[in-house]
This record gives C-alpha cells, structure tokens and sequence, in this order.
C-alpha cells in the first residue's frame, strides 16, 4: 500500500500545468473565465475570421468561426505557439500585428481552461 501512495505522488508531482505567459500575468481583464462563444468568437471575428485567413473562403479546416476547427487547433498547441512568436515571425499569429494585452490574456487563459464552447 506504501508503494502505491508514493508511485501515486511521484506521477502527481509530475504533472505539467499550464501558466499564463508573465508578461500577461498582470492583465486586468473583466473575467477569470472565458467560452469560445461569449469571448473568443469576438476577438477572433475582429482580428482572424475574414478574407484569406481563418474563415470559409480560407481553407475550411482553419475556418475559426466552427469551434470544432479552433478547439482541434487549441488541442493541438498551435493556437499557444502561433500567438506567442515574436511579430517579426511569418507564422506569428495573427499576420502583421499584435491583439490587446487583454486579447491575448482571454485566448490564452481561454486554451489552458480546455477551450470551453459556451
């Protein structure tokens, strides 16, 4: 029984939990919980889901407007790394600019939450 509880403690101590980026630590943003439909939808129809990029004329696989297309994206990692390259990176997301503090805050925060739809 010994070695159980410790085998058990040994794989709780080793698990990874996701941190928000310190330089987004601080942001005072107006909640600590986000869904895809109330929060991130939004920011990504004001910054991603048009023309050439993330929408239905894009390729439909990348059409963020589906949340089953970002959530697949969120699980993979990509949404976390493509935010976080530097801007001068051509895979930087989203092409060219940088969201709000506070965007980047809610998407982030959004992904280590599991990416909840509503």
């Amino acid at each position: 029984m010994r070695y159980i509880v410790i085998v058990f403690l040994f794989f709780i101590s080793c698990t990874e939990k996701k941190q928000i980026h310190p330089s987004l630590q601080n942001i005072n943003c107006d909640s600590a919980r986000y869904s895809y439909r109330v929060d991130i939808l939004p920011i990504l129809s004001a910054n991603c889901n048009f023309g050439a990029c993330h929408s239905a004329a894009a390729d439909p696989d990348y059409d963020f407007t589906i949340y089953n297309n970002i959530a697949r994206q969120a699980r993979n990692g990509n949404i976390e790394d493509r935010l976080m390259l530097p801007i001068e990176d051509p895979k930087h997301m989203p092409v060219g600019f940088k969201l709000s503090a506070c965007d980047y805050y809610k998407i982030l925060t959004w992904v280590y939450q599991g990416y909840p739809e509503n």
